[in-house]
């Protein structure tokens, strides 16, 4: 009464195995339970590090301020935009738009050094703003055009 699906390619092993069970829709990992007593195994913390005390008061210049706002602001008109010309139909493709998310990017990203990589995966295109791309080159790659960011091959995703 259990439904199996295989995690990754290849070969699948039972170890490899994920269940789902309809009925309670809970998730078993067979392999995360040891054969003999079929109990978890317990957590290690071999990388996780435990934080102490709380992280210090940032303060947040006028200057630092109109910056985010400015980051913000240009989100929400490129994802307006991009909604319109996807009604129009000249976006390809699916469109996942992030209005309502900018203060996301603009507070994560915008902290960021330089040389810092992102991968955003899903509603990504106020992140790319946010690191620094050239908003027509955006555009650009929305349309499947040669001069977008990635030559056009892209897309919203």
């Amino acid at each position: 009464t259990s439904t199996t699906a295989a995690v990754g390619a290849g070969t699948v092993s039972p170890q490899s195995r994920v269940s789902l069970k309809p009925s309670c829709n809970t998730l078993r990992s067979s392999h995360l339970l040891s054969p003999q007593t079929r109990k978890l195994r317990p957590f290690t913390r071999n990388a996780v590090q435990t934080v102490t005390e709380a992280p210090a008061k940032t303060e947040l210049s006028s200057e630092r301020a109109a910056d985010l706002y400015e980051d913000m602001n240009l989100g929400r008109k490129f994802e307006d935009a991009t909604a319109q010309w996807y009604q129009r139909g000249k976006v390809f493709g699916f469109v996942h738009l992030g209005n309502g998310q900018e203060a996301v990017s603009s507070g994560a990203i915008k902290q960021l050094r330089k040389d810092d990589y992102i991968c955003s995966t899903y509603r990504d295109h106020v992140h790319a703003l946010s690191k620094g791309c050239d908003p027509k080159k955006v555009m650009a790659e929305l349309f499947a055009k040669k001069t977008g960011i990635c030559n056009g091959q892209g897309g919203s995703m």
